[in-house]
């Protein structure tokens, strides 16, 4: 790897690459083995740098591999104190920016980012790898609509870019990244005859990046599974978004909506909501449009209900089982939903009801079969799931016998899933059913979780 990789055309994070996408499964023990053992012998023999410099090289090795087996418990333990001695490689900040990155934290990864260029470059050294790194960050704060960048930003991005290119004229990820730069910094923005000229631009690239990898796997253009699935992703998602601009994704209008909603509130029991005339809309998505599942108790409609009419006002990609209410099959309508490529994650709504109801498990296990993300509103006006499961309890005593609805078997799955360190979604009661004040907040965390759905302004 060594006599082959540390040429003049490639850096150190690409025979890393080519390493990790090369080595046997097993081959991170052998590294945490190496990191652990080379990271003693420097903290005892601090005058031998070789030992800290085999310690970091297993370090950033392993941060590659956890973030390609998707180890982001691991990943993150790369961050912790007792590695601080490896404070002085200024790839350090690489690796935290490769977790932030992989935990949807944006803007921490662009910060690290930014730190390793900047020690870097005050020791003169140009890392091309670093400043792909942070395009590759701007790149997914743009097409997860996570927050508005700067023109400087972009800008900075692509010239980061452009060096790498320069750097290393063979290596098709860096055209693919430019790509995507280009297109994701405009494609909501651009009037039409911008979008088509920067499509037509967009495929130029592409062709350069696929003659890249042909030359880059001798001749044969063969692409590994990651690589595959990445720019696939991306040519689908551009198809997507260019067919998002042109067709109405949420066709009703603001008093049709409003209309519906004061229905909604009006309505005083289940019996009412069954109808379907106040089922509220879902969007008019079409494949590729990546969209969250939401789950609910039909008992909580009105809080639900009102929820799911703001966020189609504000043009957020959901779906929810609108036939639940009619009688028909719960279980292959929900599964097929949660089940969807396209499904990026599912939202709970929590409260007693949803535990009486018997679904929540299942769709639970639907959650964790598909490997979905998941948060949750919580509706009890807490954000700790063993109240709700108390104040059950507590009910169930005053009963005369006391009768349960919710088996303990289901409340130990119902805690270990909402676990009460997490983070959640507070619905405050003063807000009422039809308040609207928690939207904003709600929709961020929407944005922080589910990366993938774009949320059109």
């Amino acid at each position: 790897i060594v006599k082959t990789y540390t040429t003049q055309e490639y850096s150190f994070n690409l025979a890393m690459e080519y390493f990790v996408g090369r080595a046997p499964s097993n081959s991170y023990e052998a590294l945490e083995i190496i990191l652990h053992n080379d990271l003693e012998d420097a903290r005892e023999f601090t005058d031998d740098e070789d030992n800290l410099d085999v310690a970091f090289a297993a370090y950033y090795a392993l941060s590659l591999i956890y973030k390609k087996q998707r180890e982001l418990r691991k990943l993150k333990d790369l961050l912790g104190e007792k590695y601080n001695v490896l404070d002085c490689y200024p790839l350090r900040y690489e690796v935290k920016a490769r977790y932030y990155k992989r935990s949807n934290r944006y803007d921490e990864a662009l910060h690290n980012d930014e730190l390793a260029i900047m020690i870097l470059e005050d020791s003169g050294i140009v890392n091309p790898a670093v400043g792909i790194s942070y395009a590759s960050t701007v790149c997914n704060i743009l097409e997860s609509a996570h927050q508005v960048l700067s023109d400087d930003v972009i800008e900075r991005a692509r010239e980061h870019i452009e060096s790498a290119i320069a750097f290393n004229p063979n290596y098709p990820k860096y055209y693919f990244l430019k790509a995507k730069l280009l297109f994701y910094s405009i494609a909501w923005s651009a009037s039409d005859d911008e979008i088509n000229e920067t499509v037509h631009t967009v495929n130029e690239i592409i062709k350069k990046a696929e003659v890249a990898l042909f030359k880059m796997h001798n001749g044969q253009g063969k692409l590994t599974a990651n690589e595959e699935k990445e720019y696939t992703d991306f040519k689908n998602r551009m198809q997507a978004i260019l067919k998002r601009r042109n067709v109405p994704m949420f066709p009703k209008t603001a008093q049709e909506l409003d209309e519906l909603k004061e229905r909604i509130l009006a309505a005083k029991s289940q019996d009412v909501c069954t109808a379907s005339a106040i089922l509220p809309p879902v969007p008019d998505l079409q494949k590729g449009d990546k969209y969250f599942f939401v789950c609910y108790s039909s008992r909580d409609f009105h809080s639900v209900y009102c929820d799911l009419i703001e966020l189609y006002k504000k043009n957020v990609p959901f779906r929810y089982d609108e036939r639940l209410e009619n009688g028909l099959d719960w279980a292959p309508q929900v599964e097929q939903y949660i089940s969807d490529p396209d499904c990026v994650g599912v939202v709970f709504y929590l409260s007693r009801n949803i535990l009486a109801t018997g679904a929540v498990c299942k769709e639970m296990d639907l959650v964790q079969k598909y490997q979905k993300r998941h948060f949750a509103v919580n509706l009890e006006g807490s954000t700790e799931p063993s109240k709700i499961l108390i104040q059950i309890i507590l009910e169930a005593y005053s009963q005369t016998p006391p009768r349960y609805e919710v088996s303990e078997s289901s409340m130990r799955k119902f805690l270990n899933f909402f676990p009460n360190s997490d983070v959640f979604t507070k619905k405050f009661r003063e807000n009422k059913e039809a308040g609207t004040a928690h939207l904003d907040a709600y929709i961020a965390d929407i944005k922080k979780s589910f990366p993938a759905i774009i949320i059109a302004e």
